[in-house]
């Protein structure tokens, strides 16, 4: 036989995960590695920054970080420009904070659900090529609205919610009963 604390804790688990907001998920993190023409930019760019990152969702929220393991002792930054907006940068939140050698750094960006342009780059090493752009893809459109629920003291039936509690008080007390 059960004993009717386990029960209870059960019951009391059940009901306090109907009402508990569900987490949410950690910002996707973009990594922008800075480089050196001799290791890694392409023909004709002294600096540049090695990334996967090819595109963003409208919408939502990213950490970019950058990180400088230049060895030449060259201070970088990781601008992040949306549409017309004022850059935010990392690892400050201006375009003259730099990352020295061997640091990294992270700032979080929204991109709104109707930018058009994202873009990143190097204050101090914008003009030799330490720049590049994000494709942005739309935000997608909300999904169709319910239709409404019967109203209450009527007819209709009651929300999941209400059938769940009443599910669980029920074999909460038959439990009970039975001890």
């Amino acid at each position: 036989m059960v004993p009717k604390q386990f029960l209870a804790l059960m019951a009391f688990g059940l009901l306090a995960l109907m009402f508990l907001p569900a987490a949410s998920a950690a910002n996707e993190v973009l990594e922008f590695t800075a480089k050196e023409a001799n290791s890694g930019c392409a023909a004709g760019k002294t600096f540049c920054f090695a990334t996967t990152a090819t595109e963003v969702d409208a919408g939502e929220t990213y950490t970019f970080k950058i990180i400088n393991p230049s060895t030449n002792g060259n201070p970088h930054n990781l601008c992040i420009k949306v549409d017309s907006a004022t850059a935010k940068c990392a690892p400050g939140p201006t375009e003259a904070n730099l990352s020295d050698p061997g640091q990294s750094g992270t700032v979080d960006v929204l991109i709104p659900a109707g930018a058009k342009s994202v873009t990143y780059y190097c204050n101090p090493h914008n003009a030799v090529g330490m720049n590049g752009a994000l494709t942005v893809q739309a935000a997608m459109s909300p999904p169709p609205s319910p239709p409404p629920s019967p109203p209450s003291g009527g007819k209709g039936s009651p929300g999941v919610g209400l059938v769940s509690i009443a599910i669980g008080v029920g074999l909460l007390a038959v439990a009970l009963r039975r001890k």
